[in-house]
C-alpha cells in the first residue's frame, strides 16, 4: 500500500489577532476573501475590527453572514454558485461549527464545477481548494 498525507496547517494564538487579520491573510498571499460567519457573531460586533483589518490591510472582502446551525446543502450551494468566478483566493471563517463547515464546503465549490453532494464519499478532488483561515469564536 502506499499513500502520501499532507496536512499543512498553521495555529496561531496571541492577544489582539483579529486586529492583525489582515496582516496574517497578506502573508498567506490572499487579496480578496470570503468572510464566512453566523448572525450571531456579526450581531456581537465580534466582525468589527476584522473588516477595519481586512480594510487597512487593502484585502478586498464578500461576505456570508446568514449561516445556520448545521448547515445545509442548498446554502452552501447557493453560496458557491454566488461567488464562483468573482476573484475569491481564500475563504475566512469566524464563528463556531456551522460557520468553519460551511467555509470549507465552500472553499471546495468555489474550485470545482457542480455541488456540494458530487463530493461525498471517498474521492480526490482535481484541483486545489482554497486556503481556508479560521477564527474560532
Amino acid at each position: 500500500m502506499q499513500f502520501q498525507f499532507l496536512l499543512p496547517t498553521k495555529i496561531v494564538m496571541e492577544p489582539g489577532l483579529r486586529q492583525r487579520t489582515g496582516e496574517h491573510l497578506l502573508g498567506l498571499g490572499l487579496s480578496h476573501v470570503l468572510l464566512v460567519t453566523d448572525p450571531g457573531v456579526k450581531n456581537a460586533g465580534l466582525l468589527d475590527s476584522i473588516y477595519a483589518s481586512l480594510e487597512q490591510a487593502g484585502i478586498r472582502y464578500d461576505e456570508i453572514s446568514d449561516v445556520k446551525p448545521n448547515p445545509r446543502s442548498e446554502d452552501v450551494n447557493r453560496a458557491a454558485q454566488l461567488y464562483r468566478g468573482k476573484g475569491i483566493d481564500g475563504v475566512l471563517a469566524v464563528g463556531g461549527g456551522s460557520a468553519m463547515d460551511a467555509a470549507k464546503a465552500i472553499s471546495v465549490l468555489l474550485t470545482h464545477d457542480g455541488i456540494v453532494e458530487d463530493y461525498e464519499g471517498a474521492f480526490a478532488l482535481k484541483n486545489a481548494v482554497l486556503p481556508i483561515v479560521a477564527i474560532p469564536t
